[in-house]
This record gives structure tokens, C-alpha cells and sequence, in this order.
């Protein structure tokens, strides 16, 4: 990072400026002894230079709408006919599917049939949306077709995939952000190889600047201490994971079998599922454990 040059549209900073190479005014040494420290906070449109999606695109506003549009603005290539979708903050609870909102946790291009996302959210109760699960179980970025080749979805699994065909949608790009967030695009048109390496980090990098001024912008509610997991209740879904039963999970963790079944009994509850093989899945979905 600190290494790289900015293409910046802002006039306070030449384009093609190396992130040391920075001068941060003299008024605000103080608070920034580096460029590079500026620029940080300058992520969260803090410091004296705009936040970093201004900086890429170089159009103000720190509106969510705005922000997408700029995304658009920034990235849509007519070689690769991408379209930006929206974004998504997962909710805590995998399946808390009441707690995704249109402009609190989800945000939708201005483009987007607003049929589209109706249609979607009405039926994920009933039916497992698997390209939102698997978006949400990744660290990196990848297509709606190259998820089809690798869960070859039958029947009702591939309910996500024939909406977004309904819609004119025939491919997309999945950009999971640290477990919190996925920004998605669409296309009217297979990617395939048109979507190069270079294209992906590019399209990748934006929305993960994307991703973190929106974590700033949206309102989320704390979550209350009676609902944090433990780190003892951790130890216990990961020994469960592995398949040790319960008398062997509480000799390998130096706990009594009925305080065993305690911490299990509580992190079930915190999870907001039925037994333990709900607990353990659950808690993988959410990366709790590995």
C-alpha cells in the first residue's frame, strides 16, 4: 500500500503521486507525521484530502446512493458490459433475513429493477439462496458462472440464478468484503475471459473502498453483551466441529460434561438455532471457527 501510486482526480494531489511522496500541509503536521498516515484517515473522508472513493473517481458526495453511482461511474467498462447491482452488509445471524433493509443494510444501484430485489427477499425464507451464502462464506471475489460450475445447484437451489435471468442478468461478479459486506454486478452478457486478472483486482479494489466508507455511513445497532459469544464457547463448537462427543470434548478442554453442555446450551441460543449441529454450521458460515 504504501508503495502505490494514486491516479487521484483531485487537484490538491498530481496524478501518479507515490502515497510517501505525499506533503501534508504544515497546519496539520501535528496530527499526520506522514502522507501515509493522512491518507488513512483520508479513507474515511476524515483528514484534509477527500475520502478515497473521491480520490479514485474524483466526484464528491458520501451519500450511499451517490457512492454506488460513483462505483458505477468508476468501473462499469463497456469491453466487459459490468453493471454495478448494489451491496449488501450481512446480517450477524446467517438466515436473520428481516434484518436486510433497503438503505440501511442493503443499497441498490439506481438502475436496478426494484422488482428484481422484491421478488429475491420474498422468497429466501423458503427457498436457500446459495450464491448469497456462498458470497458470504468467501474472501475473495468470483462469477455467478464460476459458482455454478462449482456447486452444480439442482432443483430449487438454482431459484437465485433464474431470477437474475429473469431480470436480463446472464452473469455476475461477487465481491465478498471481510466477512461484512458483498458488492455484486451483473451483466447482460457471460464474462468468461473478458474479465481478466487485472480487471478483477481493479473492480475488487474499488469495491472494497466502496465497502468500508459504506460500513461508516450505515447505522448498525451494537451488539448487546448477552449476546457475545464467548471465547470458551468458541473452544466447545470447535471441538464439536471435529466430531469429538461430548465426554471427549470436555476431558480435551479440562471442563465437566454438564458445563460443557451449558456453554453449548447458551452459544445456541446467542446463534439463534435448535442443537448443536445447527450451532456448529452456523458458526462456520459466520468464520467463528474453523
Amino acid at each position: 500500500m504504501s508503495d502505490m501510486n494514486l491516479h487521484v482526480a483531485c487537484p490538491s494531489i498530481k496524478r501518479g503521486t507515490n502515497i510517501k511522496d505525499i506533503k501534508v500541509p504544515a497546519r496539520l503536521r501535528e496530527r499526520y507525521p506522514t502522507g501515509l498516515a493522512w491518507y488513512d484517515e483520508a479513507m474515511g473522508g476524515l483528514g484534509h484530502v477527500p475520502s478515497t472513493v473521491t480520490m479514485l473517481t474524483g466526484m464528491p458526495g458520501t451519500g450511499k446512493s451517490t457512492l454506488l453511482r460513483q462505483l458505477a461511474d468508476a468501473i462499469t467498462s463497456k469491453g466487459l458490459h459490468l453493471n454495478v447491482l448494489g451491496a449488501i452488509r450481512f446480517p450477524r445471524r446467517v438466515t436473520d433475513w428481516r434484518s436486510l433493509e433497503l438503505g440501511k443494510t442493503v443499497f441498490l444501484h439506481g438502475s436496478v429493477a426494484t422488482g428484481w430485489w422484491e421478488e429475491w427477499i420474498s422468497q429466501v425464507p423458503h427457498k436457500l439462496p446459495i450464491g448469497y451464502a456462498l458470497a458470504r462464506m468467501s474472501m475473495g471475489p468470483h462469477t455467478w458462472t464460476e459458482s455454478l460450475r462449482m456447486l452444480e445447484p439442482i432443483g430449487l437451489d438454482r431459484w437465485g440464478y433464474e431470477l437474475a435471468l429473469k431480470y436480463g442478468a446472464r452473469d455476475g461478479f461477487a465481491c465478498p468484503v471481510g466477512g461484512r459486506w458483498v458488492l455484486a454486478f451483473w451483466s447482460c452478457k457471460p464474462l468468461g475471459k473478458t474479465l481478466t486478472d487485472a480487471a478483477r483486482i481493479m473492480i475488487f479494489a474499488a469495491a472494497s473502498f466502496a465497502a468500508i466508507r459504506l460500513d461508516q455511513l450505515s447505522v448498525l445497532s451494537a451488539e448487546k453483551p448477552g449476546h457475545l459469544i464467548t471465547p470458551r464457547e468458541i473452544a466447545v463448537l470447535r471441538a464439536l466441529s471435529i466430531g469429538m462427543p461430548f465426554k471427549e470434548a470436555a476431558q480435551y478442554l479440562g471442563l465437566g460434561e454438564e458445563t460443557l453442555r451449558t456453554h453449548l446450551k447458551k452459544v445456541q441460543v446467542k446463534l439463534g438455532v435448535r442443537n448443536r449441529t445447527q450451532a456448529v454450521a452456523e458458526a462456520l458460515r459466520r468464520h467463528l471457527i474453523l
